[in-house]
């Protein structure tokens, strides 16, 4: 496994995921990011596979929309 020298080189890393990097779960997901360039604050919407998506406002607004993208995601309890 490959460790980061420091934070720059952890947030600019663009490898993609292997079986080191992926979750405890060991189960990745695939979300689509879209940023509007000229927003300020940051703005735009966050989806998963043909889901309508999240429309987000800040970098709050950014995690909550997360937060819900992949809660919707999440197979039933028990099931």
């Amino acid at each position: 496994m490959v460790v980061a020298d420091d934070r720059r080189d952890a947030l600019t890393d663009t490898r993609p995921v292997d079986d080191a990097r992926a979750s405890a779960s060991g189960r990745t997901r695939v979300l689509t990011l879209e940023i509007d360039a000229d927003s300020d604050p940051v703005a735009g919407r966050l989806s998963e596979g043909g889901a309508p998506g999240r429309e987000f406002v800040g970098w709050l607004g950014l995690a909550r929309a997360l937060e819900l993208v992949l809660e919707a995601g999440e197979p039933a309890p028990g099931g």
